[in-house]
């Protein structure tokens, strides 16, 4: 018995049928990538003999069939492919990917979406993508016996639980699919990774044209709406932008959102994370021009508050000089004074 994975190109392109370029093999010491990027159809004897061994358990993760059957000229089938995602679905779990089942046991997997649509038939793998290729086998080993240890249920339905990656009713007509690192729009080639994004993508006039649904009637956002923050995205330096309905983030700068679902997407992306991170070590300083603006800074105070209309902003010096920066005072207004 052993852990078993393969990798290929991204097949993005309609009709796309990459054939695998990498086969991965591991135990609990070892872990065997094998290269098949210049091999075009044929295997080694010896791997194909394991491929079809019966007796040969061979632990992997929702396993393309398929591709490995088309990928390569084989004597049958492989055979005794366990998949761990079906042994979860009989034991009433949903994991989308081995990231999700390795997390529900304890175990954390750096899985980068970026590595795995690389290119896997590269002259030399880089370091990431070998580390990407040993943990998919070694890990599909490490679990089977966690996921055995499960309880199966008994003849019951199967119902999935909600989930920030569901597709709902109607979705998978307009060419959207659930993806393992997120939800994907085939029509317009459009990634979200979250289903309340994807609703404000599905719901857009480009969709729903290419869809050949009729474009939905939206009103325009007023101007009382668009000054309502949630809690949670102030907190997370989500503000208000210029016009109506629009959110703009203070830490990274970046926007406009025109919903909070935009926002959300913004903030679990990489760039938000290392700002926010940056941003709890930065030391608050008020500079002259802040101080123009009439932005006030009390001694021992961890935010920054508008003098004018003692709104307080941005806890991060980007965040408030992003604020303002629009508004910025001629330099004969005079500032307010200062509380003492």
């Amino acid at each position: 018995m052993g852990g078993f994975a393969m990798e290929w190109k991204a097949d993005r392109a309609v009709g796309s049928d990459n054939p695998i370029t990498l086969l991965q093999f591991a135990d609990a010491n070892t872990a065997l990538l094998l290269r098949a990027h210049t091999t075009t159809t044929w295997l080694p004897d010896l791997v194909e003999a394991a491929l079809v061994r019966q007796q040969l358990r061979k632990v992997c993760f929702n396993p393309n069939r398929q591709k490995l059957l088309a990928s390569f000229t084989m004597a049958g089938e492989a055979k005794s492919l366990a998949d761990l995602q079906q042994m979860g679905k009989a034991r009433g779990e949903e994991w989308c990917s081995l990231k999700d089942a390795a997390l529900q046991f304890g175990h954390r997997i750096r899985r980068d979406p970026k590595v795995e649509r690389s290119e896997w038939a590269a002259s030399e793998l880089s370091q990431q993508q070998r580390q990407y290729a040993a943990d998919s086998a070694y890990f599909a080993f490490l679990l089977l016996q966690d996921v055995e240890a499960l309880p199966e249920l008994a003849s019951r339905e199967y119902v999935a639980p909600e989930g920030v990656f569901k597709v709902l009713p109607g979705w998978a007509e307009q060419g959207v699919q659930r993806r393992n690192d997120g939800l994907y729009c085939t029509l317009c080639k459009k990634e979200a990774q979250h289903y309340k994004t994807m609703q404000v993508h599905v719901d857009s006039k480009l969709h729903r044209k290419k869809a050949g649904l009729e474009v939905l009637k939206s009103e325009p956002p007023t101007p009382a709406a668009a000054s309502v923050v949630p809690r949670e995205l102030e907190e997370e330096g989500i503000m208000g932008g210029a016009r109506a309905g629009e959110l703009h983030c203070g830490l990274c700068s970046s926007g406009p959102f025109n919903a909070p679902e935009a926002a959300w997407n913004h903030i679990v992306g990489a760039q938000h994370q290392k700002q926010k991170k940056a941003a709890v070590t930065q030391k608050l300083t008020l500079t002259p021009k802040l101080y123009k603006a009439g932005v006030l800074l009390e001694e021992g105070s961890a935010k920054f508050t508008c003098g004018f209309c003692g709104v307080g902003l941005q806890d991060t010096l980007t965040g408030v000089q992003f604020f303002i920066e629009p508004f910025w005072f001629p330099s004969e207004v005079s500032p307010p004074p200062q509380s003492s």
